[in-house]
Order: C-alpha cells, then sequence, then structure tokens
C-alpha cells in the first residue's frame, strides 16, 4: 500500500512539471522551426461550364489550379419540356463540356431550342464554356550555348467542327501569348451570316537559348439555338467541337522547348 501510494504521488507530482518541460520543448521547436516554403506557381490550368434558359442550368468552375496540367468540368442538364400552361409548350436541351490542358485547350457545347405548341418565348437556351492555361519553359539548344540567339513562331491552331440546324448562332474567341507577346482570333457562326474561315493566328519573338519564357492561353464558346424569330421560323440547335492547341512551329537555329507542367510545344515529330 505504501509503495502505490508513494508511486501515485510521485506521478502526481511529476505531472505538472513534464507538462512544462514539454510546453517548452514544443515552444522551442516552434521558435527554431524554419517556415514553411510554398512552392513557385510556374504553372497552372483553370476551366468554366456555363448553361442558361431553363431550370436545372448551371454555371461550374474549377478556379485556378496551380501546379495542374490538366482540368475538366461540365455543366449538362437533361434535356426538358415545359410551360405555363398546356398550350404554350416548348422544349430545351444544354450541354458544355471545357477540357484545360497546358498546352492544349478543347471545349463542346450545345444547345436546342424546340417550339412544341408555344406562342410566346422566353430567353433561348444557351453553352458556354472557358478554358484557360499558364506554363513556364525553358528554351534549350541542341548543340549550342546559352546566349545565342534564336527567333522563334508559335501557333495557335484552332480545330472547329460544328452543326446548326435551322435558328442558331455561336462563336469561338481564343488568345494565346508568348514571351510578352501576344494574339488572338474570334470565329462567329449563324444561320444568318456567311460562313468564314477559322483563323490560326502565329506570333513570332526573339530570344536567347536558355532564356526562360512564359506561354499562356485561352478558349472561349458559346452556342445558342432559338425558338423564334419573326417570318415566322421556329426551332434551332448548334454544336461546337472546339480545340486549340499552342505549339512551335519553326525556330531560327535548332531547340527543344522544356515545360515546367510536362506538356510538348516542340513541333509534331521533333
Amino acid at each position: 500500500m505504501f509503495a502505490k501510494n508513494f508511486r501515485n504521488r510521485r506521478t502526481r507530482g511529476l505531472r505538472p512539471a513534464l507538462a512544462l518541460a514539454g510546453l517548452a520543448l514544443a515552444l522551442g521547436a516552434t521558435a527554431f522551426a524554419p517556415p514553411a516554403q510554398a512552392l513557385p506557381v510556374t504553372y497552372w490550368v483553370s476551366a468554366n461550364a456555363t448553361t442558361g434558359g431553363y431550370v436545372g442550368t448551371s454555371n461550374v468552375f474549377t478556379g485556378a489550379l496551380n501546379n495542374q496540367s490538366s482540368a475538366y468540368i461540365e455543366s449538362d442538364p437533361a434535356g426538358q419540356q415545359f410551360g405555363s400552361l398546356p398550350s404554350q409548350q416548348l422544349y430545351a436541351d444544354t450541354g458544355a463540356h471545357s477540357w484545360a490542358d497546358t498546352a492544349e485547350l478543347r471545349a463542346q457545347v450545345s444547345s436546342e431550342a424546340a417550339r412544341i405548341n408555344a406562342t410566346s418565348f422566353p430567353s433561348s437556351p444557351t453553352a458556354s464554356s472557358e478554358g484557360r492555361f499558364a506554363d513556364t519553359i525553358t528554351v534549350q539548344g541542341i548543340g549550342l550555348p546559352n546566349g545565342t540567339p534564336v527567333t522563334l513562331t508559335f501557333r495557335n491552331a484552332i480545330d472547329v467542327d460544328w452543326q446548326g440546324s435551322s435558328l442558331y448562332d455561336g462563336y469561338v474567341s481564343t488568345s494565346f501569348s508568348a514571351g510578352g507577346y501576344s494574339a488572338s482570333t474570334r470565329w462567329d457562326v449563324a444561320y444568318n451570316k456567311p460562313l468564314v474561315p477559322v483563323q490560326s493566328p502565329a506570333i513570332q519573338l526573339k530570344t536567347t537559348v536558355g532564356a526562360r519564357l512564359q506561354l499562356s492561353g485561352r478558349l472561349n464558346t458559346f452556342a445558342r439555338g432559338s425558338y423564334f424569330v419573326p417570318g415566322p421560323l421556329y426551332d434551332g440547335s448548334l454544336s461546337l467541337d472546339v480545340v486549340a492547341t499552342l505549339r512551335l512551329e519553326s525556330s531560327t537555329v535548332p531547340v527543344t522547348l522544356v515545360s515546367d507542367s510536362g506538356a510538348d510545344y516542340n513541333p509534331i515529330g521533333n
């Protein structure tokens, strides 16, 4: 009994001292521990998809995903028949999908609007998307020392696959930058406008072997099918499938581009 009580008294007496010692060690470790270093952000992606025009549509986005090289998001509600009265029925269906990868952005958007028996019409259903990326590259010479002058030509290749019926309108807008230079283009399509070719803009810049350059890209798409225009004309649909790819097209001396994200910006076949 004595020994047991003695041990208990010793333990109780030591607890405050041990607690204070532990606190001192913790404070000491905190005081002398080096601050955590955040990783520098040298590349990122973001994606946004939006649908509108009837109940269930939405706007969703990823935000900027730092030091990530890929993102995907969608807003794809089910098609819906609706109307305030049995004699005012319409049908709408939309979908928006956005893929953002360093070096390549892709989007699929579609909109369908159909009059069943309505004589008055709300806003038409719409679908839109936005994808963005940024990256950092190093210009490495092939058998050349750092500082060797080189002129680089980048091209943002735009590929658009589309289908439209009756009443529709939409667009593709894209921009990119390389080493502080930028270029952009926009392509519009509509049932009542002549079709024009899709342009793929280019940038030419002078730099040196060993240089670090910033690259970025943006792709926006929009599609709308309409219920009605005076005439009268009814119903419409439009779907767009778009890919925008940024690559080095040519260089005045042999170089290889090495990206922080791991994306390949070199010409196909290099």
